[in-house]
């Protein structure tokens, strides 16, 4: 089940010529047997490390198994101010199980 849907609508503007539109939209979504939350955006999943009352920069899942470099800066009402979308492995695969769970399949 989708949990939340975050659209931020970012313009970039150089002597109001408009240089870039890009529409940040992520899911919230709950995974494996735990029902961690994590964040699905591009197909990648980002995952909060750190201080727990620190929820603004979540990383790729596998930044400490890959260092990976990808991550996300979001703003205090949760919309994303920033990303970073190179990462060093492909995207994890998930299916959809009854009751709302994704589970990894690779």
């Amino acid at each position: 089940m989708l949990a939340a849907i975050s659209k931020f609508l970012y313009l970039q503007l150089v002597q109001n010529v408009c240089l870039c539109f890009t529409d940040f939209q992520y899911e919230i979504i709950k995974v494996g047997t735990t029902g961690k939350s994590v964040i699905m955006y591009q197909n990648y999943t980002f995952s909060y490390q750190g201080p727990k009352n620190v929820k603004l920069y979540p990383y790729c899942s596998k930044k400490n198994s890959t260092k990976c470099p990808a991550r996300l800066k979001l703003d205090k009402e949760g919309n994303i101010i920033y990303a970073i979308t190179e990462h060093n492995h492909p995207p994890p695969k998930y299916t959809r199980a009854s009751g709302g769970l994704y589970i990894k399949i690779d």
